[in-house]
């Protein structure tokens, strides 16, 4: 169970990750908007929202994992 926790709290800090992202995203597609940025920056972040997103889908999975192998070891489920 201590693994479900771990991921548990790793999601939270996913979440605030892609806040994170998406605040650098719309920054830099402002700042080149108005003349002031590179498209390349939007780009980075562009990639760096959908990493932090794809993080976020690695931790969930991997939480839901430790949640059924814990199952598992409580003879409470069955791993088909």
């Amino acid at each position: 169970m201590r693994f479900a926790l771990e991921h548990s709290k790793n999601i939270g800090i996913a979440n605030l990750n892609i806040e994170k992202a998406e605040l650098a995203y719309k920054l830099a597609k402002l700042s080149y908007e108005e003349g002031q940025g590179k498209s390349s920056e939007v780009k980075v972040a562009s990639i760096e929202l959908e990493q932090a997103k794809l993080n976020l889908s690695k931790e969930m999975y991997n939480y839901n994992i430790a949640i059924l192998d814990f199952k598992y070891c409580l003879g409470l489920g069955k791993v088909q």
